[in-house]
């Protein structure tokens, strides 16, 4: 018999992880805080190579007159997508299906099998105020690289845990094109836009001592102030091609 063990439970986001043999599977839920939202996956297939379907989020509290889940177009962010939320018994209700799932806002097509790469986003448009989100499968524990495609990009936490933004780190950026915009849950504007600066560009600028992220304005080190829940994200705003974001492992190796 497979020994199941709970590794941890986190209250504030509902995140939950299991070890059954050498398989690491689990569970996170994000409560979402407002109309606009940039989340993503923190999970894998449980047989996957470092690919998503959609399916392995599922959304509860959604109206799918008044919720959207939008892909963006990373070269214009427009939404190339809107996805909406369906119960089964809505789909079935509405003859467009036989199961609940991510479908199609205008076509009512069934999308849940749609293929991503781990670390994939997405913006929600809310009109409802008690939407949860719940990504679920295999941690992927390695070391993994985003290549952002275009100026528009949603960067998750794609962990299934808390992070501190220092943990991503950022090539190919320039500090005077490329920014990473934390936007305002009710409005989708910035609160606050960061850049990445290497350790000589902080020490050149008399910033700071060590690589990281910056606020674009003040120069002050935030990447120790700004935490993300899984799931949660930014959005990118780049003026230089081949930006890339690292992830560390899941699971920090013991020490």
């Amino acid at each position: 018999m497979k020994k199941l063990i709970a590794l941890a439970a986190t209250a504030a986001c509902g995140a939950a992880l299991a070890v059954e043999s050498a398989n690491i599977v689990g569970y996170s839920e994000n409560q979402t805080s407002g109309k606009y939202n940039a989340a993503g996956f923190c999970f894998t297939g449980v047989s996957s190579d470092g690919t998503v379907t959609l399916g392995d989020i599922s959304a509860s509290g959604w109206n799918y007159e008044n919720d959207f889940l939008q892909v963006l177009n990373p070269g214009t962010c427009a939404n190339d997508k809107e996805l909406v939320w369906l119960t089964k018994e809505e789909a079935e209700g509405g003859e467009v299906g036989d199961k609940a799932g991510w479908y199609d806002a205008s076509e009512f097509t069934y999308e849940g099998a749609t293929v991503f790469d781990l670390g994939a986003g997405f913006l929600t448009s809310l009109g409802s105020s008690n939407v949860k989100l719940t990504s679920a499968g295999a941690v992927y524990d390695q070391a993994f690289t985003l290549e952002c495609p275009g100026k528009y990009v949603i960067i998750p936490n794609a962990l299934p845990r808390k992070i501190k933004l220092s943990e991503l780190t950022a090539d190919g950026w320039n500090y005077e094109n490329d920014f990473l915009q934390l936007l305002n849950s009710a409005t989708c504007a910035n609160d606050k836009e960061l850049v990445w600066l290497t350790k000589e560009e902080a020490e050149g600028g008399e910033v700071g001592d060590k690589a990281g992220w910056y606020d674009a304005s003040e120069f002050t080190y935030e990447g120790d102030n700004i935490e993300l829940e899984p799931g949660q994200g930014l959005l990118t705003s780049l003026g230089s091609t081949g930006v890339r974001i690292h992830y560390p492992k899941a699971i920090p190796d013991q020490q």
